[in-house]
């Protein structure tokens, strides 16, 4: 049976507690971190939905945040990270970490490739054109328009 969010908090406090008294042994510990990492994981994937959302959508959550969860995101909540492009743009392990979910449907796959290509200054015409509505940066914008009239010159 999955813990419950608290009962995970619970036991990690416990974790906490009994690796500070430890410190003095290496060997613990070590062995008190890989618990303690193992609970964060329990905990991530116990988080209910509406959290994860709630998370994902709030602006000032770390991209290392995200990256950690990407993996493991539904394909709901896959899209809430899939159109934020300027994140993608800015950190490419989130991208990478964002291609090894296995939920995601086809059309976010195909929107990973097209940012890809925009990291790497590959972007073609027709993706370029599917990401310009969406482009919510001015930056984005200009670079994009500039790529087109350099294209067309």
């Amino acid at each position: 049976m999955r813990d419950s969010v608290l009962d995970l908090l619970n036991r990690l406090e416990a974790l906490l507690q009994r690796g500070t008294s430890a410190a003095h042994n290496d060997k613990n510990a070590h062995a008190h971190r890989e618990q303690t990492l193992g609970m964060v994981h329990m905990i991530r994937a116990a988080l209910p939905g509406e959290l994860r959302e709630a998370a994902l959508q709030n602006t000032s959550l770390e991209d290392e945040a995200i990256e950690a969860l990407a993996p493991s995101l539904s394909t709901e909540l896959a899209e809430l990270v899939v159109i934020n492009q300027m994140r993608l743009l800015r950190r490419t392990s989130l991208l990478e970490a964002l291609e090894t979910n296995p939920t995601l449907n086809n059309d976010q796959r195909r929107r990973l490739r097209d940012a890809r290509g925009v990291e790497s200054g590959s972007f073609g015409q027709a993706a370029e054109a599917s990401l310009m509505p969406a482009a919510t940066s001015p930056v984005l914008h200009s670079w994009l328009t500039v790529r087109r009239l350099l294209r067309c010159a």
